[in-house]
């Protein structure tokens, strides 16, 4: 072969190489994992020092020719720069990486595009992989294969693993098939586009993503009024036709989904090939439909239109009767909802039922109404609950009464009996004052229920609509304190937590760009922004000038669908996976092929500086996956407890990867364990520095903190320990655990010094300062959109701080030898906000008046019980954790004005055979408080978590009873 042949042939095998980069990353769980993303980069990158070796010396090769690559490689240097300001050193490079990436797919595409031949070649390949990542979810959904988290419920994800990505997917790639589908001349060709492009709305469908659902008609709208004026008549008939059959038949199959595989994959096929079939025969008239003026396209369209929702309407609100039945071995809930809205709040109504049923073994019931009602937030709150139980009326009428705050009502239809069945033939809400009635659908008669449940969700007070708000406020938190630059890649999962304004969990933002402005500031989204407002305006300038329809479509196809991956991006984390950023860039790259402009740059020093800087693109990426590899090795080696070869693999993970933290603490960790059995000072004084830079690396990381109050206090270094536990709750304060870790470190600080090292000073100093965990608790609740989750291990925690904070170096309590704090309950903890002391409730018999009011004085916090009913109610302290044959004392501290025979206590288990284990009867109480004393020893049947503490008043007495607080000591066996 001569010199000369070599380049086309390299070229040929990179342009090959591009397609095989391009095909293969949504099967890999959408390269959302590094596991996959590393080897991905490698190849991408070789790929392109390869292409850009090839390109050196070639004179006419530019690697920047527009403004648009400009605007791209400058993203790319943003994401560069944040390794040096960022709050996560690790994750900032694995960002940078990712987009180096994304900007040589751009290049690769962009110049491998020499012809329109290969622009399609391109195109095909990401159809097929689309069309293939469909295909895997129907399948998984079918049960014909097993593809791990393919299918959840009822939604198909397949590879990508999130079926709202899928849907942005397959709606971009929807969109250029139809483009191709257009544009293309031969029938046959238009046929299989057809009949893929079918394959892409079907599955799309099962996805139950109600934002592409929304998203989706209005890109399509786009398209449509985009394109070439003779090209519109005919792209609405192959989308109307698309639709027409897909929907229908993908509402079957999931109305079918638990049914033969043979029967699913029998309707999935007849779409896709119906498409394609109905597709060949109109494509026989489409010069005429090219032909049609705009009048009479506009006409057309809108008799099309109207038909089309006649159509829609009728299959939205078409009933038939509902069936439930239990026809299985056992007995087991069958249930429906159906909300109905438009319900005045503190008004009569009636529910009026037509029914059948079947009881063939004298079962309680046949069926049980259920009726809830819905305020503002979307609470439940119970109504009515009635059972129908008479075969014979085929009739019942049900009357309730709305609360105050009732905005809907939402109406359960549940059988659970085995031989039961019920057919439902009508509901109805009939309003009683005005007498107006509403009728309850039932049973869609060709709308599967998990599709209409997915429809009726579609709300902006939905919990998945408020959760984005909330996640929205807290990124504005972060981009206020890093406007310009922002904080490096990996920004928002690093320092959400420190943000956020209530508990949850997720490593995106779901918006792509407000995590990018957190990532890479105001100037790295400007340029981003900037980058497609200026590919926008070159395929406009470019779609001016072009003559040819087809052409003119078929980029338009590609802009559209670039541009609905980016809508959809608003709203969620698709751009998180590397593959669907590898589409986006990729099309991106396709659509600057169509631009003519170029720039003057000097591309002499601009080819060496990127030769260089993607051999250290390769080094970097291989380094990472060798010390991921070594890492696997070391929890091989764990599992066979090989310590020497724990330690080497930690240590060449920790070398290859010198900024994840992850191999640095495991490392750490060996080393301790490693001089537990040596005693080698050199191997702890080699964790300490371990875990030293794990600190540095980490410092915004509640979890690593956490992890390193652990290790300071299993070597004795306690006060460095509680430094990292409190600045673990500054980290993330509105996580309950922390709370609890930081009183648990705390306590046993405390008892540290006080049982170790006598030293009294710095006991009460230690509980001191944990003493103040409950105000940290009750200040993170005024500022949370949700409370804090309640955690009955933290209160018992916490009751033990304050009894220590009040009782160490005084005498009020004795604690007699053999004897442990076991309980400490003060009444004025209300952990998860509900304006109720936790662990606290009332029982309140008819005709009885008790009630408790929080009171505090002089700093003291205390109940008052009253009740001047004609009965007796408790208040009582419940699920306390008494062990069985257990001998325990019980103080609590009380006054208050009430007669003698008011006041009893009880010491309560209603599991037990004896349910009492030790009361106070008659107690005397005056204006000063006493401390009440109660040995008892409990039953051997006791199990811990079934106790309570009756604190009961009789009634018919105007006075009061103050509680302030409850001690359970234990003693020894």
């Amino acid at each position: 072969m001569k010199t000369g042949e070599k380049k086309p042939y390299l070229e040929k095998i990179i342009f090959v190489g591009l397609l095989i980069l391009l095909f293969y990353p949504p099967f890999f769980r959408g390269l959302y994992f590094e596991k996959e993303m590393l080897p991905t980069e490698v190849f991408s990158f070789t790929l392109a020092l390869i292409w850009l070796i090839l390109k050196f010396k070639d004179k006419e090769y530019k690697l920047i020719k527009s403004p648009v690559d400009i605007l791209g490689i400058s993203v790319v240097f943003m994401y560069f720069i944040s390794i040096i300001y960022g709050v996560n050193t690790r994750m900032a490079i694995a960002e940078f990486l990712k987009y180096a990436n994304y900007f040589f797919v751009f290049i690769l595409t962009r110049d491998m595009i020499t012809t329109e031949k290969r622009k399609k070649i391109i195109l095909n390949t990401l159809i097929l992989s689309s069309v293939g990542v469909a295909i895997v979810g129907i399948g998984s959904a079918i049960g014909t294969w097993n593809y791990n988290g393919a299918v959840i419920g009822t939604r198909i994800n397949s590879t990508l693993q999130y079926p709202n990505t899928l849907a942005s997917y397959l709606g971009a790639m929807f969109v250029i098939t139809i483009g191709l589908l257009v544009s293309e001349e031969k029938r046959i060709y238009k046929a299989i586009y057809a009949a893929l492009s079918n394959i892409m709305l079907f599955t799309f469908v099962l996805t139950y993503s109600r934002g592409m659902w929304l998203i989706l008609p209005f890109v399509l709208l786009m398209f449509i009024l985009a394109i070439p004026n003779k090209r519109k008549f005919e792209t609405f008939i192959y989308i109307t036709i698309n639709v027409l059959i897909a929907l229908p038949l993908s509402f079957i199959f999931a109305q079918k989904l638990e049914g033969q595989p043979t029967t699913l994959w029998i309707i999935f096929i007849i779409s896709s090939i119906a498409m394609g079939v109905i597709t060949y025969l109109v494509s026989m008239v489409d010069n005429k439909l090219r032909n049609i003026s705009i009048k009479k396209l506009s006409i057309g369209l809108g008799i099309i239109v109207i038909i089309a929702g006649i159509f829609v309407s009728y299959i939205i609100n078409a009933t038939i009767p509902l069936k439930q039945e239990n026809i299985t071995e056992k007995d087991k809930w069958t249930s429906l909802s159906r909300e109905v809205q438009d319900i005045e709040p503190e008004s009569e109504y009636q529910l009026k039922i037509e029914y059948q049923g079947t009881n063939k073994e004298e079962k309680p019931y046949i069926s049980r109404i259920r009726v809830y009602s819905v305020d503002v937030e979307n609470k439940l709150t119970k109504l009515k609950f009635t059972n129908i139980t008479d075969i014979e009326k085929q009739e019942i009428i049900i009357p309730f009464t709305t609360n105050e705050n009732t905005e809907n009502i939402r109406v359960y239809f549940d059988n659970y009996y085995m031989g039961t069945s019920i057919t439902y033939n009508k509901a109805q809400v009939i309003d009683i004052k005005t007498e107006s009635t509403k009728d309850i659908p039932l049973k869609y008669k060709y709308i599967p229920e998990s599709i209409r449940n997915r429809f009726s969700s579609i709300d902006v007070e939905g919990n998945s609509t408020q959760a984005r708000i909330a996640f929205y406020k807290d990124a504005t938190k972060i981009i206020k304190e890093y406007p310009l630059f922002g904080t490096g890649g990996g920004g928002w999962v690093t320092l959400y937590q420190k943000y956020q304004s209530y508990m949850y969990s997720t490593t995106q933002a779901h918006n792509y760009f407000m995590q990018m402005w957190i990532e890479i500031g105001f100037i790295g989204l400007a340029l981003f922004i900037g980058f497609i407002l200026a590919i926008t305006y070159y395929i406009y300038k470019r779609y001016k000038k072009e003559d040819s329809d087809n052409k003119n479509t078929l980029m338009i196809s590609i802009y559209i669908a670039t541009i609905a991956i980016l809508i959809h991006a608003f709203m969620d984390f698709d751009l998180s996976l590397s593959a669907i950023t590898i589409v986006l860039w990729a099309l991106i790259g396709i659509l600057s092929s169509y631009i003519e402009v170029e720039i003057s740059f000097n591309n002499k020093l601009i080819k060496p500086l990127t030769i260089l800087m993607t051999l250290v693109l390769i080094i970097t990426s291989s380094t990472m996956i060798m010390a991921r590899s070594y890492a696997q090795k070391a929890i091989e080696a764990n599992e066979e407890n090989n310590l020497e070869a724990i330690i080497e693999y930690f240590e060449k993970a920790s070398k290859f990867d010198p900024y994840k933290p992850e191999y640095k603490n495991d490392l750490a960790q060996t080393y301790k364990v490693k001089y537990k059995s040596t005693r080698d000072k050199e191997d702890i004084e080699r964790a300490i520095k371990l875990i030293d830079r794990v600190s540095e690396l980490t410092q915004y990381s509640s979890r690593f903190r956490a992890l390193n109050t652990s290790f300071y206090m299993s070597i004795g270094q306690v006060d460095k320990a509680l430094e990292f536990i409190d600045e673990s709750v500054e980290l993330q304060p509105m996580r309950i655990e922390n709370y609890l870790q930081k009183s648990d470190a705390y306590l046993t600080v405390f008892k540290y010094y006080i049982n170790q090292k006598k030293d009294i000073n710095k006991a009460k100093e230690i509980i001191e300062k944990a003493y103040q965990i409950k105000e940290e608790i009750k200040e993170t609740n005024k500022i949370a959109i949700k409370p804090l989750k309640y955690n009955d291990d933290l209160l018992y925690k916490i009751g033990f701080i304050q009894f220590y904070h009040e009782n160490t170096g005084t005498s009020e309590y004795y604690i007699p030898k053999g004897y442990t704090v076991d309980f400490a309950y003060y009444f004025d903890l209300d952990m998860d906000n509900n304006e109720k002391v936790d662990k606290l409730a009332i029982s309140k018999p008819e005709g009885s008046n008790i009630k408790y009011e929080v009171k505090q004085e002089q700093n003291t916090n205390y109940i008052r019980i009253t009740n001047d009913g004609e009965k007796y109610g408790i208040v009582y302290p419940h699920s306390l954790k008494l062990e069985p044959n257990t001998q325990y004392k019980v103080y609590f501290k009380a006054k208050g004005t009430t007669k003698k025979e008011t006041f009893n206590f009880w010491i309560y288990d209603n599991k037990a055979e004896n349910k009492n284990q030790g009361q106070l009867k008659n107690i005397e109480l005056n204006d000063e408080y006493q401390i009440f004393e109660l040995d008892i020893k409990t039953d051997s049947d006791v199990k811990p978590g079934t106790q309570y503490l009756r604190f009961q008043h009789n009634g018919k007495d105007e006075g009061y009873i103050d509680i302030e607080e409850v001690i359970i000591l234990k003693g020894g066996n």
